[in-house]
């Protein structure tokens, strides 16, 4: 992406997710006139949440397998997090059950 809007290839990028939030000076995408980092609403669409639950679904389909999907948009971080967020939300949640 960088390369495109470098070259001209890419007008302009709009970046909603990226991998370090949020970004701070010094970053290359920070200091970039041509990207800014929206407050994650460039997918609040219905067409594009659709396609987006759609795609994040064979993407954990895939992750839960074992396996890598051909393409994904879903960071190998991201998941990693959730999964050390599930690991430490067990007792909490375990907790919750045995006061109903």
């Amino acid at each position: 992406m960088i390369a495109a809007l470098d070259h001209g290839a890419l007008g302009f990028a709009p970046l909603d997710v990226t991998e370090v939030e949020p970004l701070t000076e010094g970053q290359i995408l920070h200091s970039r006139a041509q990207m800014r980092q929206t407050l994650h609403i460039s997918g609040n669409h219905m067409l594009v949440r659709h396609q987006l639950l759609q795609k994040a679904q064979e993407d954990l389909t895939c992750f839960l397998r074992g396996e890598n999907p051909a393409t994904s948009f879903i960071p190998r971080g991201a998941i990693e997090g959730s999964e050390r967020l599930n690991h430490l939300s067990r007792p909490f949640r375990q907790a919750i059950r045995n006061q109903a």
